[in-house]
């Protein structure tokens, strides 16, 4: 069995079998100050591919988490994005490396070289979550999230 797909098995069997609007296993995240939201788990790399795109709205209290095999650089091309992100990119320790707020979406019309991006190097999780989420919970690179 490949080492993403057995990856895929074990965080839904660790999630209980709850699944998100799309069918995906779903893993709750808590920041430092208690808040959670309940994140969909992007494992495979068809999952991260497709990640967010073509959703046109997403409730303050969700997210997706995508969870890499190692630590490496992270480069996420926000193509057929269609919802403001923060996107948090966190280490093997889960403590966030790097905050990009507010990362700008696009439309169906957007040119390839208009499309936002965000990054962070040497990152293990990538969690997005609604703009505005990082600065109303006051999430800041060093913080630890649970998950």
């Amino acid at each position: 069995m490949r080492k993403s797909a057995f990856l895929a098995l074990l965080f839904t069997l660790a999630c209980g079998g709850q699944t998100g609007q799309t069918g995906l296993p779903v893993k709750t995240v808590t920041f430092p100050n208690n808040a959670r939201i309940q994140a969909e788990l992007a494992l495979t790399p068809p999952q991260q591919e497709r990640g967010l795109m073509y959703r046109y709205e997403m409730d303050a209290d969700k997210g997706m988490l995508f969870i890499f095999e190692t630590e490496r650089p992270q480069v996420f091309w926000m193509k057929n994005t269609f919802i403001d992100l923060d996107m948090l990119f966190l280490g093997a320790d889960k403590k966030i490396k790097c905050i990009s707020k507010n990362v700008a979406h696009s439309t169906p019309f957007t040119l390839d070289k208009d499309v936002a991006t965000a990054g962070c190097n040497n990152s293990m999780y990538v969690l997005e979550l609604a703009a505005g989420t990082a600065v109303k919970n006051n999430l800041a690179v060093g913080d630890k999230l649970e998950f």
